[in-house]
């Protein structure tokens, strides 16, 4: 449930796609694109009015967001597409998170509208909606948003997530696939043995090299934390995790983020030499 009163902060947003846009890619084809929605403009009523039903609740979100992919000249270029999206969807979240908000990735929208919304091009698929905001008050939420939200999350257990050398075993009939454990890390990780972490710990550390012929252990190469050369930020991501993005980077981005409805019409995907027609 998002605050419909809160207004998602410059910062948070450029951080949370720079989070998105530094995630990992296959071949470095980079992929991923953005659409971006500020509640308010333009953009973002167009998106929220393609969410299905269930997800009208994300209309008070700060932001929304759709991720698309190009999905190339084939097949597998398309897959591995879709993984790079799911990539940047969760970096987004966590980056998100991290920042006291709350990103919830939807898939439940109109993509065939979106593409007819917003002029996107054949070859670059939708792949889902992501709202993100702060966090409301359950206190004036209708039963039914409280009731879904207090039900929690679960997950398969990790002996049944775990792939026992690629071979599979179907537990019952018409019961989902399961997994046999049959190699010793599977049975390390299964119940009741005790956990990995906890196997982990208690393993002892190896011996240094040369610490049986002279029974001391090799001098460490490490240096002092004192004689550590400080090291700046690398990425823009990082920066943006350390407060010391340039200022002259967030005004950029910032320009742009003001300009939120104009991203993803029909200049946002033309193959264009404009660089302002790319995101």
């Amino acid at each position: 449930m998002f605050d419909g009163d809160a207004v998602l902060k410059a910062d948070d947003l450029v951080a949370v796609l720079e989070a998105a846009r530094w995630a990992a890619t296959w071949g470095h084809r980079q992929p991923v694109r953005f659409l971006v929605g500020l509640r308010g403009d333009e953009t973002f009523t167009e998106i929220s009015e393609l969410l299905k039903r269930g997800n009208s609740y994300a209309k008070a979100a700060g932001a929304l967001i759709l991720v698309c992919a190009d999905e190339g000249e084939d097949e597998r270029t398309a897959r591995y597409a879709a993984v790079d999206a799911g990539a940047a969807i969760a970096q987004l979240t966590i980056e998100a998170v991290s920042r006291g908000l709350i990103a919830h990735p939807m898939a439940g929208f109109n993509a065939d509208g979106a593409r007819e919304v917003f002029g996107i091009p054949e070859g670059v698929r939708p792949i889902a909606v992501v709202a993100v905001g702060s966090l409301g008050d359950y206190d004036n939420a209708p039963p039914e948003i409280v009731e879904r939200d207090a039900q929690g999350r679960g997950r398969l257990p990790l002996e049944e997530a775990l792939a026992a050398r690629r071979r599979w075993t179907a537990a019952a009939a018409a019961g989902p696939a399961r997994l046999e454990p049959a190699s010793p890390a599977d049975r390390l990780l299964a119940p009741p043995r005790s956990s990995c972490l906890t196997r982990v710990r208690n393993r002892p550390l190896p011996a240094r090299r040369g610490s049986r012929r002279s029974g001391r252990s090799a001098p460490s190469s490490r240096r002092p934390p004192a004689a550590r050369a400080h090291r700046e930020p690398a990425t823009p991501f990082e920066r943006a995790r350390t407060g010391s993005f340039p200022d002259e980077l967030v005004g950029e981005a910032g320009d742009r983020r003001t300009r939120a409805s104009q991203v993803g019409r029909v200049t946002f995907w033309a193959r264009s030499a404009s660089p302002s027609a790319h995101a």
